[in-house]
């Protein structure tokens, strides 16, 4: 159920958006048609452009929903190579070097992916 969840949310943000599109089309139609026979210009404008901003807004309202899956499936494909690239903590680590390296890290010297690596090479 809870497997993958970073590509369910993603695939829920885009049914929320063709939802949105959908129903915004269904909208404008009933408005255009309903402007069209009654020779009303007002409710034939507001169809067309419930129709268009309705479709754009849920678009664009889908976006952090999406972001948000990607984060998730970003973080959890992250946590595995590093969980890959980490020797085991056996106690054979050189202390020292490992201090240094990670001083080296909150000091801005190191980037994440040559941290990971010279972690990867203690052993």
């Amino acid at each position: 159920m809870f497997d993958n969840i970073g590509n369910k949310i993603k695939g829920l943000a885009e049914l929320i958006c063709w939802i949105g599109i959908l129903i915004s089309a269904i909208i404008a139609l009933i408005l255009v048609f309903a402007g069209y026979s009654d020779g009303d210009g007002l409710v034939l404008f507001l169809g067309i452009a419930i129709g268009v901003a309705g479709s754009l807004f849920s678009w664009i309202g889908s976006f952090a929903v999406y972001g948000f899956g990607e984060l998730v499936q970003n973080s959890i494909e992250i946590k595995k190579m590093i969980g890959e690239k980490l020797p085991p903590d056996d106690g054979k680590v050189n202390d020292e070097k490992l201090f240094k390296i990670k001083a080296m890290k909150a000091a801005g010297q190191l980037t994440e992916e040559e941290y990971i690596r010279a972690i990867g090479n203690l052993k």
